[in-house]
């Protein structure tokens, strides 16, 4: 899930020239978010303020069927 959010990511940035801004929504499952939110979210989010993100921690199957239901 973060491997597709890194897309939306990149898609942000092309739609902003300037400043970035929008929802981003991330997926990620109990075992990882421990170890990865906190490498990533801060320096993510000083350097995107404007950004609002969507964290879900599910099992895999759930976000799946969540990501199914955004769409």
């Amino acid at each position: 899930m973060i491997l597709k959010e890194n897309a939306r990511i990149k898609e942000i940035i092309a739609d902003q020239k300037k400043e970035v801004q929008g929802i981003l929504k991330v997926g990620i499952i109990p075992t990882l978010a421990p170890y990865l939110l906190a490498r990533i979210l801060t320096g993510f989010m000083k350097k995107y303020p404007k950004v609002k993100l969507e964290i879900w921690e599910y099992p895999t199957e759930q976000i799946i069927q969540h990501l199914k239901q955004e769409l």
